[in-house]
């Protein structure tokens, strides 16, 4: 009876098999095999950091050679135990060996649901080291897959990280779906700005949104004016004493005037891209109701503007939802009695509270 050279696919010993047998058991270990598995296995080259109660966890595996087929099904192996350092060698090895490598992988994940782990894992235990793994893995050797993007943008809580990973999904996208993909990860960013779950940081990740994408885009406008009126809701306290010179009037908005958000959350880009220098210049409700732009009530609001709400994410956002409702408010009530007295009471007492607390009231020239 011929024998043939083979490895354990266990503990990596050194055995002879029956190649005419389909399967066999290691004289060292005691572990049933496939005999073809063995046979492949026998170009491995496998160290087990052998313990006294028989485990090979962190066992350090260096490849030899291998046939594909016998790579993969050890990568398998490995990643349904979870095993991503082990798992890594055999995917490094097919990486090497060309041939359509990247679908060849991407299709082992798709079959082994590593991504689907990926989310139960960090919707159960968001911080652990195992989440931390498999999303390494999912990165490393399912990144030509633009849900795998998508999905590390929802699990991010640093702005940078949020764009960087959503470049990389739009770059992923083919011409012909780029502006679905575009819409979803713009939409990701607006639904991170406002879960709260955002590391501190001057940086918004609706700054990134350029501004062509809420001209050609009638969802992302609806889905930011909702955030928008959800968060001033929220946050009366933290937004003071200006969202009750807004909140009364939104609902009165017709759709053109809620798309014009998309201006003022951009200021700049607007500006660069529009020639458009005086989206930040105007102090609407408040130089309609002292009558001018230079007077000691509004130096005191823009003072304010400009050195406390400017200071945060959401004051600027707050910033931007007044200049994008404040024309429209002046255009239909700015000449009537009843409006002019009605914001002089809101605004006198807020001007009052911010001398208060040490904002000046002397000239003032604009930040921007």
């Amino acid at each position: 009876m011929p024998l043939v050279a083979a490895k354990c696919i266990q503990c990596g010993a050194n055995i002879e098999v029956d190649d005419t047998k389909e399967a066999g058991i290691c004289k060292y270990c005691g572990t049933a095999f496939i005999t073809e598995k063995a046979i492949n296995n026998y170009n491995t080259y496998i160290t087990n950091n052998y313990t006294t109660n028989n485990s090979y966890a962190g066992a350090n595996i260096t490849m030899v050679s291998a046939d594909i087929s016998g790579l993969l099904a050890d990568a398998k192996k490995e990643l349904l135990l979870h095993n991503y350092k082990n798992a890594n060698i055999y995917l490094d090895e097919i990486k090497r060996t060309g041939n359509n490598a990247l679908q060849i992988i991407a299709d082992l994940f798709h079959e082994v649901g590593v991504l689907e782990y990926a989310k139960e894992t960090w919707k159960k235990y968001p911080d652990s080291k195992e989440t931390k793994d498999v999303l390494d893995e999912i990165m490393s050797y399912d990144s030509q897959n633009i849900e795998v993007w998508l999905f590390m943008i929802e699990t991010s809580f640093w702005v940078k990280d949020i764009v960087a990973y959503g470049d990389k999904a739009i770059s992923l996208a083919p011409e012909d779906n780029k502006i679905y993909y575009e819409n979803k990860v713009y939409t990701l960013y607006i639904e991170k700005q406002f879960n709260g779950k955002l590391a501190y940081s001057k940086e918004c990740t609706i700054d990134e949104i350029p501004a062509s994408a809420f001209a050609n885009s009638v969802s992302l406008n609806a889905l930011l004016y909702d955030k928008c009126r959800e968060f001033i809701d929220k946050n009366r306290r933290i937004m003071g004493s200006y969202t009750d010179l807004i909140s009364s009037f939104a609902d009165k908005l017709q759709p053109a005037e809620k798309d014009s958000i998309q201006r003022q959350l951009h200021p700049r880009k607007y500006q660069q891209d529009n020639s458009n220098q005086s989206s930040f210049k105007g102090c609407y409700v408040a130089t309609c109701v002292y009558g001018s732009y230079d007077c000691p009530e509004v130096w005191t609001l823009r003072r304010f503007r400009d050195y406390t709400l400017d200071a945060t994410w959401y004051g600027r956002l707050f910033i931007r939802c007044y200049y994008a409702i404040s024309p429209t408010i002046v255009k239909w009530f700015g000449e009537t009695k009843w409006f002019k007295v009605f914001w002089k009471a809101h605004l006198d007492k807020m001007v009052f509270n911010l001398n208060s607390k040490g904002i000046e009231n002397t000239s003032y020239t604009d930040k921007y």
